[in-house]
């Protein structure tokens, strides 16, 4: 985007002699919970694990390139599965520009971003706001954004990891060729009457977002699971080994009439034992916060909310309308 006498900066991807100055900006404006996932990309960029296309930077017209800072960074990237996730933008402008409000500029990176992965054929760009961050609502509705939930996210340590099998009515069967179209089908049956994000149904195909779980970390059969009773599939587990002795539970679900029966604990519990099993020290999962009879199960297995976020969505193009 060009600069013009109503917006006294423009937009473009930075080049990598830049990145030490927007580790500078991260470092100096963001806060605690933010400077986290700006020093991971940061980070991938320097190692080449990651698309420099998606950082974004607004420069003043008379900025000199290789030294004045940025007025404003913002970070989206692609994954498989037709989603783009966005880091909320981070701005600050000159005292010069104090007449420019700063939520044009938030708005300007934000829909920059949103074109980067228009572009790269995704259904839905997604970010994640704290609690506090009152400062950004306005500019991601502005931006087309709507919140769609408010996210718990849930953590237990090896401590209260089962050390049997403790699920014993249930059979969990691995992903293979043959039961992937089973899995597919039972994914899309646990969404029938779900109170987990019910407004997410229907934006991406099923196929779309299995590959977006499949990408979240090493695909390993072994953690995509149907689960069956009595010869019968009921639901669904797909669990994440992550770095660091972390494991998530990507998703779990019961078909309508599966539920009621106390199996969502039971199959939480078989995650978590899985987890033990394999060395994990730690069982994550994100969970929406109205999502009462998760939430007991889950209190049940021990896990206890160690964060909130609010899950914002830009919808580009829904499948159920394409």
């Amino acid at each position: 985007m060009k600069p013009s006498d109503a917006v006294p900066f423009y937009i473009a991807q930075v080049a990598p002699e830049r990145w030490p100055r927007i580790r500078r900006i991260v470092d100096a404006l963001a806060d605690n919970a933010q400077r986290a996932p700006w020093q991971s990309i940061l980070d991938g960029l320097l190692e080449g694990r990651l698309d420099a296309a998606g950082l974004l930077e607004a420069r003043g017209a008379t900025q000199a390139a290789e030294v004045d800072p940025p007025f404003g960074v913002v970070w989206i990237q692609r994954q498989d599965g037709r989603v783009a996730n966005l880091l909320p933008p981070i701005v600050s402008l000159p005292p010069s520009f104090a007449t420019h409000p700063l939520e044009a500029l938030a708005r300007e990176l934000l829909e920059a971003a949103v074109r980067i992965a228009a572009a790269g054929g995704a259904r839905l760009v997604q970010a994640l706001l704290e609690p506090h961050a009152s400062d950004l609502v306005k500019d991601f509705q502005q931006a087309g954004f709507q919140q769609v939930a408010e996210l718990l996210y849930l953590v237990s340590s090896a401590e209260v990891f089962p050390t049997a099998p403790p699920a014993e009515q249930l059979q969990f069967e691995p992903w293979s060729i043959t039961a992937g179209a089973r899995l597919e089908s039972m994914v899309e049956r646990t969404y029938l009457a779900t109170r987990d994000c019910p407004q997410l149904n229907g934006i991406r195909l099923t196929a779309e977002v299995l590959a977006g779980y499949r990408s979240a970390g090493p695909f390993d059969p072994r953690r995509w699971l149907l689960v069956r009773h009595a010869g019968e599939d009921v639901g669904c587990l797909i669990l994440v080994a992550h770095p660091q002795k972390i494991w998530e539970l990507a998703y779990m679900g019961l078909t309508p009439e599966a539920r009621g029966h106390g199996w969502g604990l039971d199959i939480t519990r078989h995650g978590q034992w899985l987890a033990g099993q394999a060395g994990a020290n730690r069982f994550v999962l994100a969970v929406d916060a109205t999502n009462a009879p998760a939430l007991r199960a889950y209190a049940a297995a021990g896990l206890t909310a160690w964060d909130r976020r609010g899950a914002w969505l830009r919808i580009l193009e829904p499948a159920n309308t394409s």
